[in-house]
């Protein structure tokens, strides 16, 4: 059967008959309307609110619809005396009963004012959802081990994840939830290896994006903080600490910002205040340093600082973000040196002071000041990576040799990041000037006796020769024959010949070192034949 559409209709608002039950579902429209009257004649609706989204409570109807030109009225035609249902989009949300034998417009509308009872429906909508994770997140569910809420954590993002993709504020909704749910649940869980104390962390970082990108009205945001904010109350063990930093995100608009800056805002100065005896703590002092800085109340933010008692950076790197957005960058970097203590993170200083200066245009004295202790990795090949993805301006020797400055003594565990980036002949020198791992040599010189035979050869050699030294961990036969055996095939690819290498190591077992027992044992038949 046809489809028959109000024409003229503007935001995606029109009329169609006899959709199906489906569709309309989708759409975020349930039931629907009977237009009561002959074809073409003017039937006399009354807007009822609907909503599945929070973005459904305010309504633009464009003014235009069939005859009528009025931002306050709309009218509807029956096309037909059947049955016509409305089809909306998820974003619009009404349900329109006509009322048969009046000829009139009566359904007045409000643009960009909300629906009366709009947001008490979303949240029933939102609170008819069945999660899965909210049953394994029940207070004390976990035992001690920590493998298990590792993995739950992980299937509750992904599952708010999924429903994301298409219903932003219901995932908002269920990100919430989770986090209201995380802390008691935990509570019984060992976190000594650290590995939940990072997925929690992980978990904020995915579903703080999620909430603040979900488009709801402020009344309804407001709730959502109020509940994250009781969330961070009864956080005992503190595993949700860190939404506290997120808080200005949080709060989407400087307006709402503001308001919670100046609920947490006499707490803090109370806490604060040279008056009050002993050390005071609140859990809302990151969070309200960080409405004021979402809210540009600069000024206010760093006299509140000059309050604090002592100096800490977790802190005072509020007032260098709010010293560089009004454009004091220069102060901003003495306020962050100023900073340095004991305790605090030099490496969170430096990235904060190298940020400003990359923001300035200033890439040589940003590299020369802090890039080495700003970008500090897991593992010295990370390091290496991060520096020369930032400074695509400086060649990859300059960054390797500076680095290799930085650790005199060391020189050799950059082994890996001169192989990665190629400097073959840097890495050979690296590794006769200071011990490095056998097993990280041995698979240099396995995997590179074709590509490179000579860098191999050496490398090979270099291996055989630490553990001669007694250096390596746990060494065993297995890792001797295996550096041997890449040694002479890259000997052979290098066409270096083999009685020449076998006296080099000849040589490094007739010296009396610790590791020359193993060595002699386990080449004594190779090196004899």
């Amino acid at each position: 059967m046809a489809s028959h559409w109000i024409t003229d209709a503007t935001d995606g608002l029109a009329l169609n008959k006899d959709r199906s039950a489906a569709s309309r579902q989708r759409a975020g429209v349930t039931g629907g309307t009977r237009a009561v009257g002959r074809p073409g004649t003017p039937t006399r609706c009354t807007a009822m609110p609907l909503i599945n989204t929070e973005a459904a409570t305010e309504v633009l109807f464009g003014a235009r619809w069939m005859a009528s030109r009025s931002a306050s009225t709309c009218w509807a035609t029956a096309p037909t005396a059947m049955g016509c249902r409305l089809w909306l989009p998820p974003c619009a949300g009404l349900r329109f009963h006509p009322n048969e034998r009046c000829s009139w417009p009566v359904a007045t509308f409000h643009p960009q004012r909300p629906v009366p009872g709009a947001i008490a429906h979303t949240e029933s909508i939102m609170s008819n959802h069945k999660w899965q994770f909210t049953s394994r997140f029940r207070r004390h569910a976990f035992g001690w081990r920590s493998d298990t809420p590792v993995q739950r954590i992980k299937e509750a993002i992904s599952e708010i994840k999924r429903v994301a993709r298409k219903e932003p504020v219901l995932a908002a909704e269920g990100a919430i939830t989770l986090l209201e749910k995380l802390s008691p649940a935990l509570e019984q869980v060992d976190s000594s290896s650290g590995a939940l104390g990072s997925a929690v962390n992980k978990a904020i970082d995915t579903l703080v994006p999620i909430i603040v990108k979900a488009d709801v009205q402020p009344k309804l945001r407001q709730r959502w903080l109020e509940r994250l904010w009781q969330a961070l109350q009864d956080d005992e063990i503190p595993y949700i600490e860190l939404l506290a930093d997120y808080w200005g995100e949080l709060c989407v608009t400087p307006e709402l910002a503001s308001y919670w800056a100046d609920e947490f805002l006499p707490v803090v100065e109370r806490v604060w205040s040279p008056k009050t005896s002993g050390h005071g703590f609140f859990k809302g002092t990151s969070a309200c340093l960080a409405s004021m800085y979402a809210a540009d109340r600069h000024q206010e933010l760093l006299a509140l600082l000059d309050k604090a008692r002592f100096k800490w950076w977790h802190n005072r790197r509020w007032g260098v973000k709010a010293l560089a957005a009004i454009g004091r960058k220069a102060e901003a970097i003495r306020y962050a040196e100023e900073s340095r203590g004991i305790n605090d993170p030099g490496w969170q200083i430096a990235k904060a002071c190298e940020e400003i200066l990359l923001s300035s245009g200033l890439l040589d004295e940003a590299y020369r000041r802090y890039a080495i202790e700003a970008n500090q990795g897991t593992t010295n090949l990370a390091t290496f990576r991060a520096i020369a993805k930032k400074y695509p301006n400086k060649q990859p020797d300059e960054i390797l040799r500076d680095l290799v400055s930085s650790t005199p003594g060391a020189e050799g565990k950059w082994f890996a990041a001169a192989k990665d980036a190629g400097l073959f002949a840097l890495a050979v020198e690296l590794i006769t000037r200071s011990p490095t791992d056998p097993r990280t040599l041995t698979r240099a010189a396995r995997d590179y006796a074709e590509e490179h035979p000579a860098f191999a050869l050496a490398a090979g050699l270099a291996a055989l020769r630490w553990i001669s030294l007694g250096y390596g961990y746990e060494i065993t036969g297995g890792d001797v024959l295996d550096a041997y055996t890449a040694v002479t095939q890259a000997a052979v690819n290098a066409g270096v010949p083999t009685q020449q290498v076998i006296e080099q190591i000849r040589e490094m077992i007739a010296s009396t070192q610790p590791g020359n027992s193993l060595m002699t044992a386990i080449l004594a038949r190779h090196l004899s034949n």
